[in-house]
């Protein structure tokens, strides 16, 4: 009928109207299109091997690792983390205090005695021996070895400190030691300097303790 075919005519002039008016206002982009074809040509391809997993992210503008603004704050970090434990009286505490289960420390000392010696071998050994480079793709074994012997001590060293703070103190003080203590001076001394340095130290705290 007359109705009918007038109504369609209006509704298509509308739908005509409706996507010259959404062309005009959102255009495509060259780059959106072509980086759309780009997702679509490689949707389901495996990445290889070095391949970069994050390639569209621009390169960071952070500073450099050994660069001295980020020494001095790791540094910073160091001393005040320490500074926090030496009011918490933690070495006295560690080395003569009743309350602390020594038993179960010496067990987290010899699970950190297990983590530097993989720690050490994987750096001194595979990336300065053998030229290879550590990272989760070359040692894959290796870093849930060290995944779960750190999980392992740090429940460990809680069980260990845990009736001479209490829970609250305990997490706490291994927050403080771990991203405090431990985290930076990984970050502020080469590698190379880091493991023998560790293992005397460790010797060093060993004997002290006993």
């Amino acid at each position: 009928s007359y109705y009918d075919d007038t109504v369609y005519h209006h509704c298509l002039k509308f739908k005509q109207h409706l996507l010259t008016t959404m062309t005009a206002t959102v255009p495509m982009s060259r780059t959106s299109d072509e980086e759309s074809a780009q997702f679509l040509r490689n949707r389901g391809t495996r990445r290889k091997k070095g391949d970069d997993p994050f390639p569209n992210i621009p390169p960071s503008t952070a500073l450099p690792a050994r660069h001295p603004v980020n020494i001095l704050k790791r540094l910073t970090y160091i001393s005040c983390s320490s500074y926090v434990l030496h009011l918490m009286g933690l070495w006295y505490e560690v080395i003569h205090g009743p309350d602390v289960n020594h038993l179960w420390f010496q067990i987290g000392m010899a699970i950190s005695v297990a983590i530097q010696a993989v720690k050490t071998y994987l750096e001194m050994y595979e990336g300065r021996y053998k030229k290879r480079r550590v990272d989760y793709e070359n040692c894959r074994t290796a870093t849930h070895i060290i995944m779960f012997l750190i999980i392992l001590a740090t429940l460990v060293f809680h069980a260990a400190l845990w009736p001479a703070y209490g829970g609250a103190k305990t997490m706490f003080i291994m927050g403080v030691f771990g991203f405090g203590i431990l985290i930076p001076i990984m970050l502020v001394i080469p590698t190379w300097i880091q493991n023998p340095l560790a293992i005397i130290l460790m010797t060093f705290f060993i004997q002290q303790y006993q």
